[in-house]
């Protein structure tokens, strides 16, 4: 019996190495930091969330909280959907645009919601407080936001406008539509599974997404020469010894 359990474990172990030497370079490092930082605030250090959720009522002065919030997640439910999610997406997407861009996408879609999300709080707000005629209406500035949903959903943004994404389909929460439809069907979807996430951060990182893919918002994102040029410097020589890193 011992001797059977040993060689199932080694198979598992075995399976895992495969499959994840199998996965892209940006993919691999981006999860592992992500589950590594949620797993230092589960069994090492409580992370302090006040101070660095995107949390428009702390004023600009906490810009940088706009970039790294995205990497930080406050429960395991929370971490495992985004994971899943980005499974789903990054290491396709990865394969088709390289390394690199993945990385500089991912931290300047971060970067572009938190100060979205900022700019829109302090538009918002005013005009919602002048016409709540005595109501309480929450406000967005109040809202403290972690996770790398806001990244994720301009992904799938980008993908919902790939050739071929109208006649597609997808399954969402047991619901098949076409790909084109899918991340918005997600967004709702969503919202009433748990009230609590952030819809303004979904929602502009899908519009994000498909901005860019439009090409309306290209100028704020390295082109293809710029890419090349960072690749080629020496700091990124390890990384393109890896075999799983892609040019």
């Amino acid at each position: 019996m011992e001797s059977s359990n040993v060689t199932t474990d080694s198979s598992l172990s075995t399976t895992f190495k495969v499959w994840w030497a199998s996965l892209p370079f940006m993919y691999r490092s981006l999860a592992a930091l992500m589950v590594s930082i949620y797993l230092i605030g589960l069994l090492i250090v409580p992370l302090p969330i006040l101070e660095i959720c995107t949390w428009p009522a702390a004023g600009i002065g906490r810009w940088y909280t706009w970039l790294i919030s995205a990497f930080v997640h406050n429960n395991l439910t929370h971490i495992m959907m985004n994971m899943i999610s980005f499974y789903a997406i990054g290491p396709a997407y990865e394969r088709k645009v390289g390394s690199l861009a993945l990385l500089l996408q991912s931290l300047l879609f971060a970067f572009y919601v938190g100060a979205l999300q900022y700019g829109l709080s302090a538009t918002l707000d005013p005009l919602l407080a002048r016409f709540a005629n005595g109501f309480q209406i929450p406000q967005l500035s109040n809202s403290c936001g972690v996770g790398f949903s806001g990244v994720l959903f301009a992904l799938w943004g980008i993908r919902s406008y790939e050739p071929g994404a109208a006649t597609t389909t997808e399954t969402v929460f047991f619901i098949q539509t076409s790909s084109k439809m899918a991340p918005w069907l997600s967004l709702i979807v969503i919202q009433f599974l748990v009230p609590n996430a952030s819809f303004f951060g979904h929602l502009l990182g899908l519009v994000l997404g498909i901005l860019y893919t439009l090409g309306w918002i290209s100028f704020l994102f390295p082109h293809g020469s710029t890419v090349c040029s960072l690749v080629s410097l020496g700091i990124f020589g390890p990384l393109k010894s890896s075999s799983a890193y892609i040019l």
